[in-house]
């Protein structure tokens, strides 16, 4: 069976990258009615971070055509979530357009386990945290996480949390 992803569409300009069309799935992901995601741009979603690291994605896209990269999206709960993205660039008369598939990367350690007529449910609960300037060595980044990864343990199974200061 496929999964079903969550497709978007986003319009490259220079000044504006808004969301132009968005599926179902992805409204069900990022917990956002489609009216609410088609008058933002994903950067509204994103953590602050991200900003710096679009001009090196949109030139790889620009470069290769395609994109793979992981992130994390604000969702409608205010909580931020784990995302892989996968873009296509689609260059048209009106303009540059990106496609994108994101899932829930959480998902990817949920599992269903049938052993002996016993059914086990397996879910996953993470902790993460950004590299920053309060957080520049690995211990302090894993201390972080570790807190992270108590928060979201606090919040009930198959939870995702994301350190903030």
């Amino acid at each position: 069976m496929l999964s079903r992803r969550a497709i978007v569409w986003v319009k490259l300009t220079i000044v504006h990258r808004l969301f132009i069309l968005v599926n179902d799935e992805a409204c069900k992901l990022l917990g956002y009615a489609q009216e609410q995601l088609l008058q933002s741009s994903p950067l509204d979603l994103s953590r602050p971070e991200a900003a710096d690291r679009l001009p090196n994605l949109i030139q790889r896209l620009r470069d290769t055509g395609k994109v793979a990269f992981e992130g994390m999206y604000r969702h409608g709960s205010g909580d931020y979530i784990p995302l892989e993205y996968r873009t296509s660039l689609l260059r048209t008369e009106s303009g540059d357009a990106v496609l994108t598939h994101a899932r829930d990367i959480a998902g990817r350690f949920r599992q269903e386990l049938h052993l002996e007529g016993c059914s086990l449910r397996c879910t996953t609960s993470i902790g993460a945290a950004e590299y920053s300037k309060t957080l520049a060595n690995t211990r302090d980044l894993m201390k972080a996480a570790d807190i992270a990864l108590y928060r979201a343990k606090e919040r009930g199974r198959d939870q995702i949390a994301f350190y903030t200061e």
